[in-house]
């Protein structure tokens, strides 16, 4: 009867070292698993017992003597070592073989450990081809991608050199729009935004914060300026500008986005659209629009009430909280 056995790295089962081409024989009674040579009728059961991956190696075997089977499982006194198998016969052989050598893979041809998805090298991805971890998308290099093709971390978006990007071919980080070299950048390559500098939702500005077009300064508005204007604080003019050193601290406050957990069976059509890692995770972290100004630290306050014109009423209509009540 001839069928197949598996062995580890080394050609070893049970510490028993296996020649290809020798024959093995054991006298007395058959014990299944203890005094025998058990092997598979069909090749697939083999992987009811070794793990699938190139480290098992299987070789075609031919029983002699009394075979005793039990379920997929056979058992004979005397065992010759016919052939080892290629991977390209196993492959043909074994249409369900996933060839993974990492750990608890349920999808094909993974390296890595815990992958539902194929070809990973990483880990926890659902994803196919990710070299990185916790991707859902296709082709990552990265880590916790949801989309496809990026190289940077916790992009939603496709082919992101960046982090943290939902648009599209972003080699900065922090970006929703399209092909911006930049960070922070909501602008869009079509129509045409190509912004090479930081948190513009304008189109074609080198400068940074601009909300206009064509601006190589910064906080412009309009367009094809390259000053940097002055600034309203509390309703009333000013006489600081955009790149004062006060600014860039307050840009800095400890202040943080106010997120709202939504389940999948909340979530809607455009939702679902937007956040396609829904599927994995069971829902998406919402930004409600609002901040948590609780945690201001007491160096960020006195920041703020040494500001031009400093207001009560109209900060704490804003943000909720009072400065001078707190006094």
């Amino acid at each position: 009867m001839k069928g197949y056995k598996a062995f580890d790295k080394d050609l070893k089962c049970r510490g028993i070292q296996f020649i290809v081409g020798n024959i093995y024989f054991h006298d007395g009674t058959i014990k299944p698993c203890e005094s025998d040579f058990h092997f598979c009728a069909q090749l697939k059961d083999i992987y009811n017992y070794y793990p699938k991956n190139y480290d098992t190696r299987i070789c075609e075997v031919e029983a002699l003597g009394e075979v005793l089977t039990e379920g997929d499982k056979s058992y004979a006194p005397s065992l010759k070592i016919i052939q080892e198998l290629s991977r390209d016969e196993i492959k043909l052989l074994t249409d369900d073989l996933k060839f993974n050598s990492g750990y608890r893979n349920s999808g094909h041809h993974n390296s890595g450990n815990y992958n539902p998805g194929h070809y990973n090298s990483g880990y926890h991805n659902s994803g196919n081809y990710n070299s990185g971890y916790c991707n859902s998308g296709n082709y990552n290099s990265g880590n916790s991608n949801s989309g496809h093709h990026n190289s940077g971390n916790y992009n939603w978006g496709n082919s992101n050199s960046g982090n943290s990007n939902s648009g599209y071919r972003n080699s900065g980080d922090y970006n929703s729009g399209y092909c911006n070299s930049g960070y922070y950048n909501s602008g869009h390559h079509n129509p045409g935004d190509y912004n090479s500098g930081n948190y513009n939702s304008g189109h074609y500005n080198s400068g940074n914060y601009n909300s206009g077009d064509y601006n190589s300064g910064y906080n412009n508005s309009g367009f094809f300026n390259t000053f940097t204007p002055y600034i309203t604080m509390f309703n009333k003019k000013t006489k600081l500008r955009w790149d004062d050193g006060r600014i860039s601290k307050l840009r800095d406050l400890n202040v943080k986005p106010i997120l709202q957990w939504v389940y999948e069976s909340s979530m809607t059509d455009q939702e679902k659209s937007d956040n396609p890692s829904y599927k994995t995770t069971g829902g998406f972290l919402k930004n409600t629009g609002k901040q948590d100004w609780s945690k201001l630290t007491d160096y960020d306050k006195k920041l703020i009430l040494s500001l031009p014109g400093y207001d009560d009423e109209i900060f704490k209509q804003i943000t909720g909280i009072s400065l001078l009540e707190e006094k």
